[in-house]
């Protein structure tokens, strides 16, 4: 009877992820599908942080370089820039040291952007940036299913292909200790 009852369940799962699959290609206003990274790419998407503060405040130097920065994502913008945090997600690198949350606003719209201060420089960090490309590879798919689009209209599949290869693109935390790089932890104390 189990096997019968997990037969009938995957049947109908089966069954419901081809059909919404064509049902979204067929019509995507009726359908929406929110598929999502993994749990464990959502927990790394950057947002505003307010603590740890950095000891030293920001500079001059350093706003003249975040407006820049910010700019160069979003010509024409206002930009707000919150105060500097200490520490980075390890996917931003060793060489990361603080962060700092800005957002550019133009007309109606505005988008944050956790800039990271790598090398002594503010940019746009590699976990940021994975994230900014997510997001362009989603608004070019809704883009292109829009009736008076002109743009080329993208599959869902070939939306999802392209997805799958971003996934496979995000930026992995790199330990930079002796132990993790060469296992050398046999349990013998020394």
């Amino acid at each position: 009877m189990r096997h019968v009852l997990a037969l009938v369940v995957g049947a109908t799962l089966a069954l419901a992820s081809s059909s919404t699959s064509v049902a979204v290609d067929g019509n995507p206003g009726k359908v929406r599908i929110a598929l999502q990274p993994p749990a464990q790419f959502w927990k790394t998407r950057p947002v505003r942080r307010d603590t740890p503060l950095r000891d030293e405040n920001i500079s001059d130097l350093e706003i003249v370089e975040i407006e820049a920065e910010m700019r160069s994502l979003y010509p024409g913008s206002i930009v707000y820039i919150s105060a500097v945090t200490t520490g980075c997600p390890c996917e931003d690198g060793p060489e990361c040291t603080d962060l700092v949350w800005s957002v550019a606003t133009s007309g109606n719209n505005s988008r944050g952007v956790a800039l990271s201060n790598i090398d002594g420089k503010w940019q746009v960090g590699p976990l940021q940036q994975w994230w900014l490309d997510y997001d362009e590879l989603w608004a070019a798919y809704r883009a292109s299913r829009h009736p008076r689009d002109t743009a080329e209209k993208i599959s869902y599949d070939e939306h999802m292909r392209r997805v799958d290869m971003h996934k496979q693109r995000f930026p992995v935390c790199v330990d930079t200790s002796i132990k993790a790089l060469f296992d050398v932890d046999n349990g013998a104390d020394d």
